[in-house]
């Protein structure tokens, strides 16, 4: 990519700029609003895969003010359909959860077949494991302050029971490797018990609870199904997810007891559990992981937890994860068109109201240097996700003596998380600068002409082959560590950060400009914002909702 000096053209957003402006000076130009509403173009797939790039494109340009009319939400809802974009390109994730002592870590080791989760450790020193299938069986600790470290295979018990309450509280989570071949390729994610934390790592379950595709519950047999239980148990089957309920440490309870509490709890959560397997982990742990007589293993206490899972999840995995992505688009949808609804009303009553809109200027050629100097930091930071990208793809091999194990699959995915990534931080950093005071018609101006610059941009990136290049020019230096591997990246990231803070501070004249003639508007202008976003963003949200009922599976 060359410099970023000339601004693509944009036919499709100049002809409603163009009609916008028609209809601020002519409110009741007949051929203008019909031209305007022909601009919508619904897009005519029922693919959910083109639904979810059309609706991160479309959310991606919705501004988050229009004439200071907040649009709220927008951003959230954008980082909601691009997490629902990638979890398509990644394994399937089963989150284990249930309350403290209920056995969670015992089972997730005797699921996986390997010690590899810490077990009966303190509620204070507890974190929230992540374990995913790879080769070496070490560990990625990730801080609270975003900063990573690593642990050798041997080292990572050593490390988790060497946490007390303070080291403990610093983790966000740890990122564990597994080496056995149960569950293939799905990942799983050991939560501690949503009444053994504090604040802070409670959102971070959910936050991983929220990237899940399935649940695994574990009641415990000593305590049967607390009341606390149900109202996240009905929580999470509202929210479209699959739940499998698993009632541990029945060692502790004869036959007939074992029977009752199951029964039990099938009548007490039957309709927000696929079923209800009893199980002793700690017997399965030890069967899977010790020296068993090979006729012992055929009565190996956790096939019935295999057989449901493979029967409710792993036979299932892309519709579960189609399924959830499609559910997780259409909430974004849903509420992006009622914070547009309610823009457009809000513009509708400005329209009645008289007075100019504008902003103050002053400080404006330093505010765009300071978000100039931002934006070139954060896409500078970006060698630090293609770095982690690469190396959890499996693209670059440090033990290999650098080799580079790149497919056509792997460049596009990682080409669309870099330009997901970056059209985000753009949607925030926007979002942030609506908020200063006197920025109105500023930021609405700023966001009209960076948006779609920035999409053009990463168009040309993409289709200059931008991500495969920078792989196979500088992928080898993983061979020297992930720091040398940033190192490079950084470096070639450089020129492209350099374009957009140029670009960016080179908005000043026309900015000004347009802020001049700002003043000089009636208050038609809202009407035609209003018309504009109900011809062009709600159609669009309405299309994309309609070709969600139709997606094909």
């Amino acid at each position: 990519m060359s410099s970023g000096d000339s601004q693509p053209v944009n036919l499709h957003e100049a002809a409603q700029e163009y009609l916008v402006e028609v209809l601020t000076e002519s409110p009741e130009h007949a051929r203008a609003r019909a031209l305007l509403a022909q601009l919508a173009q619904p897009l005519q797939s029922n693919r959910l895969e083109d639904l979810l790039a059309a609706a991160t494109a479309l959310l991606a340009a919705i501004p988050s003010r229009v004439l200071g009319v907040p649009i709220t939400g927008v951003a959230d809802a954008l980082s909601g359909v691009i997490a629902a974009r990638e979890r398509l390109a990644r394994p399937l994730t089963i989150a284990v959860m249930g309350e403290f002592s209920s056995g969670k870590s015992t089972f997730v080791n005797a699921l996986l077949g390997e010690v590899v989760a810490p077990m009966g450790v303190l509620p204070t020193t507890t974190t929230i494991n992540f374990f995913r299938r790879g080769p070496t069986g070490g560990a990625r600790v990730h801080y609270r302050d975003g900063s990573i470290s690593t642990v050798a295979r041997g080292e990572v018990h050593t490390f988790l029971r060497g946490l007390d309450d303070v080291a403990a509280s610093r983790v966000r989570h740890m990122e564990i490797e597994r080496t056995s071949a149960r569950m293939g390729e799905a990942a799983v994610v050991d939560t501690p018990g949503l009444n053994a934390l504090d604040g802070f790592h409670e959102r971070v379950a959910r936050e991983f609870v929220d990237e899940a595709d399935a649940i695994i519950w574990i009641f415990s047999a000593t305590r049967g199904g607390a009341a606390s239980e149900a109202g996240v148990l009905k929580s999470m089957r509202a929210d479209g997810r699959q739940v499998l309920g698993v009632l541990n440490k029945v060692d502790t309870l004869d036959p007939e007891e074992r029977a009752e509490l199951t029964d039990y709890l099938k009548q007490q959560f039957g309709d927000v559990l696929l079923d209800i397997i009893p199980v002793c982990a700690s017997d399965a742990l030890e069967l899977r992981t010790g020296s068993a007589d090979p006729e012992a293993r055929h009565d190996d206490p956790f096939r019935a937890v295999e057989d449901a899972l493979e029967k409710h999840f792993l036979a299932h995995a892309r519709e579960l994860k189609r399924s959830l992505a499609a559910r997780r688009l259409g909430d974004a949808l849903a509420r992006t068109g009622a914070a547009v609804r309610e823009a457009i009303a809000g513009l509708e009553t400005r329209a009645t109201q008289t007075g100019p809109v504008g902003s103050d200027p002053v400080h404006l050629e330093a505010r765009l240097v300071a978000l100039g100097d931002k934006v070139y930091g954060q896409l500078l930071a970006l060698d630090d996700l293609l770095t982690r990208e690469c190396l959890a793809l499996g693209v670059l091999r440090a033990g290999a003596g650098g080799k580079i194990l790149v497919t056509e699959q792997d460049v596009t995915y990682l080409t669309a998380v870099l330009r997901d990534s970056i059209l985000r931080a753009l949607q925030a950093d926007l979002g942030e600068l609506s908020q200063e005071p006197d920025s109105d018609a500023f930021s609405d101006i700023l966001a009209a002409r960076l948006v779609p610059w920035a999409q053009g941009y990463l168009d040309s990136l993409e289709s200059s082959g931008f991500i495969a290049s920078l792989i196979h020019e500088h992928g080898h230096g993983v061979a020297k560590g992930e720091a040398a591997l940033r190192e490079r990246y950084r470096s070639a990231l450089a020129p492209v950060a350099a374009s957009w803070r140029k670009f960016i501070r080179g908005q000043v004249r026309a900015i000004r400009q347009s802020i001049a003639q700002m003043q000089h508007r009636t208050a038609s202008a809202p009407s035609a914002e209003a018309l504009r976003l109900r011809a062009t963003t709600l159609a669009g949200v309405d299309a994309l909702l309609s070709g969600l009922e139709q997606v094909a599976p």
